[in-house]
């Protein structure tokens, strides 16, 4: 699992996508990146008669700051989950 440190306390971001916004992001962020490892870790969590597949990305905030960077330029039906994501972001202790 991947934190970020802010003022000596780590932080976790978790972003949940649809699979259309999944599936463009691992299109469109580059293989070598930290983001597309994360994107490559996520969890999918199974649809269920009326849900659709969702993933779940678990990263810190400059792997999320990325990957709304990406999503702004190539998949802006992502921005609204990751900025969620980045809103909620935890500590870890």
């Amino acid at each position: 699992m991947v934190h970020s440190r802010e003022a000596g306390i780590l932080f976790i971001v978790t972003i949940v996508l649809d699979e259309i916004q999944y599936r463009c992001l691992l299109a469109h962020v580059p293989q070598a990146s930290s983001a597309h490892g994360a994107l490559e870790s996520a969890h999918l969590l199974p649809r269920s008669a009326k849900v659709h597949d969702y993933w779940v990305v678990e990263c810190d905030g400059d792997v999320a700051g990325e990957l709304l960077t990406d999503a702004q330029r190539h998949c802006p039906d992502a921005v609204r989950p990751i900025q969620v994501g980045l809103r909620r972001k935890r500590p870890t202790y």
